[in-house]
């Protein structure tokens, strides 16, 4: 997908609650979903789209996608109850 330069990146985030231990997870057991466009360089300006779940400091998980509406996908499907597990099910990887 071609990005226009002059266009910020696209950024969400929300907090969900997760069972696992992530060294250390937010308050209450969240942690930080997110997905972002990640611009592309010249001379072909594609973008990839990144979802990711992060603790608070250094453990996490992410994918890189080619498609913003798969991306877009996978971010809602995040919700309460995430675990390392199921990530790694959908094609998310430690970062």
């Amino acid at each position: 997908m071609k990005t226009h330069r002059n266009r910020p990146p696209f950024k969400l985030e929300k907090y969900v609650v997760s069972p696992d231990n992530w060294n250390p997870s937010y308050s209450d057991g969240n942690v930080r979903v997110f997905i972002v466009e990640l611009k592309g360089s010249c001379p072909s300006n594609i973008s990839k789209y990144r979802v990711g779940v992060w603790g608070m400091d250094d453990t996490g998980m992410e994918f890189d996608y080619d498609n913003m509406q798969v991306a877009m996908h996978v971010y809602e499907s995040i919700d309460n109850g995430i675990t390392y597990r199921t990530l790694q099910e959908m094609g998310l990887r430690g970062g």
